[in-house]
């Protein structure tokens, strides 16, 4: 529960408990199987109230922030009944506390963990039934939080739970969506050009697609951090001569027009983008504009991103990932740029080294991605630049997957893997210095690819 009134403090009533039900732990008809949470929660809240109302404080009830619900989804008897028992928890609570306007704040259950790929047909159901809730009462809110950072048990399974930065995300997600709702919506800096584009009119610009999961998305590597890297320290602040547009979070984060490539006001991190557009710009000079189209979801795994289409619509990122690539080329083109697509640049998929499954079938998904979208922007030969999974990760199956890669890099013209085992790598993730260092090996592979094209074309010789 969360209360305030105008300027003055803020309290926080907080009630939770693992592992509990809508269907009986929350019930407010309190039946005898469950945890009778519900007048435990409602004591809790009417004792507190009073209280204030003994110190001679107003306050007003805002709202209340709500995560919850893996263990309704799991059971098939309970899943397609959780927006009846959750309508009938959140109209109970209003008429107890004299709040009939009471806000309520729906955080998602994250598909990043074991939730979103084994249990992907519960989660639907789940999703739906949240979907059906909020459609019927106008004063519930959605807040996301597949974007957010998730932990991983150390078998390298997924987990439950958002971990310790997760929390904190989850914490300020919430924030955000309570003063969106109240017209009080956190203020970004703008970064977009002011002056139109610092590229010559009628020139090249070569773009590129930066698109993939946790660690192309950033995951674990911030911002705060690129100063203490030597050799890294101006890529904290924006870089005007590369242009830039992105996607982040499945659409959590996107960019309204084009920025100078900097970092973005999002969650406190980067992807290698930084890196890879500054040793573009340096090898490359100012004779052609260098655009930088960055798509990713952390939470998203091989049937996300399927051509043929997600089992669950909501998760289809396919048409997105390649509709957002399109709109940036053609709006190159109106400003009247020269466009050229340069490749994709790829990082393994996290989430599918773990999962029997879509480890199995990652070539044969890889190469179905890759087909579709030369085929969709006509550039057959259209090279993908694919970076491997970190040996050192506690992912498992590092070695099966990264093996796949380069099988599928044989098969594939125009498929270039690049190796990662030398970068150093932390728990999870690259973190900041390896991250830093993957978006120089993801630019050094396409400038190797384009000097090898030039000697060819040359007979041999530059």
């Amino acid at each position: 529960m969360l209360e305030t009134w105008d300027n003055s403090a803020i309290a926080i009533i907080k009630s939770a408990i693992g592992g509990s039900t809508v269907a009986f732990d929350w019930n407010p008809d309190a039946p005898e199987k469950g945890l009778k949470l519900y007048p435990r929660t409602l004591k809790l809240i009417q004792e507190s109230l009073r209280e204030l109302d003994r110190r001679g404080v107003r306050y007003h009830i805002e709202g209340v922030m709500w995560h919850q619900g893996e263990n309704d989804m799991l059971d098939r008897k309970l899943n397609a009944h959780y927006a009846e028992g959750l309508t009938r928890l959140i109209a109970q609570f209003r008429k107890d506390l004299h709040a009939p306007d009471l806000k309520w704040f729906i955080g998602e259950v994250s598909e990043k963990g074991i939730w979103g790929m084994d249990n992907r047909s519960n989660l639907a159901i789940l999703r739906q039934q949240q979907d059906e809730a909020m459609k019927a009462d106008p004063l519930l809110r959605w807040v996301p939080t597949s974007h957010l950072a998730f932990e991983v048990m150390g078998s390298g399974q997924p987990h439950y739970h958002f971990g310790t930065q997760g929390q904190l995300q989850m914490g300020e997600a919430f924030a955000g969506a309570y003063l969106e709702a109240i017209g009080k919506p956190v203020i970004t800096k703008e970064r977009g050009y002011k002056n139109g584009l610092p590229l010559a009119k009628k020139g090249r610009v070569r773009l590129f697609v930066l698109a993939g999961q946790r660690n192309m998305e950033g995951e674990d590597s911030f911002v705060s951090r690129i100063p203490q890297v030597p050799g890294f320290e101006a890529l904290a602040k924006a870089q005007d001569d590369v242009i830039f547009r992105y996607s982040l979070g499945g659409g959590s984060k996107v960019s309204r027009t084009w920025e100078p490539l900097g970092p973005v006001d999002y969650l406190g991190n980067f992807g290698p983008e930084l890196s890879f557009g500054a040793r573009l710009r340096k090898s490359l000079g100012a004779q052609d504009g260098i655009a930088i189209v960055k798509f990713t979801h952390s939470g998203a795994q091989s049937p996300d991103w399927a051509p043929q289409g997600s089992p669950e619509a909501r998760r289809n990122l396919y048409p997105r990932f390649t509709a957002f690539i399109r709109d940036a080329m053609e709006d190159l083109t109106r400003q009247g740029y020269v466009c050229t697509l340069e490749g994709v640049f790829w990082h393994t998929r996290e989430n599918d080294t773990y999962f029997e499954p879509y480890l199995r079938n990652y070539a044969a998904s890889m190469q179905k991605l890759i087909a579709q979208v030369r085929l969709d922007f006509k550039q057959p030969a259209l090279p993908w630049f694919i970076s491997e999974q970190h040996p050192g990760a506690i992912w498992k199956n590092m070695d099966a997957i990264n093996s796949t890669l380069r099988t599928l890099a044989q098969s594939e013209k125009e498929v270039f893997v690049i190796p990662t085992s030398h970068l150093p790598h932390e728990r999870l993730h690259f973190g900041t210095k390896g991250t830093l260092l993957l978006g120089e090996e993801l630019a050094n592979a396409y400038l190797e690819e384009e000097a090898g094209q030039v000697r060819r074309q040359r007979g041999g010789s530059i």
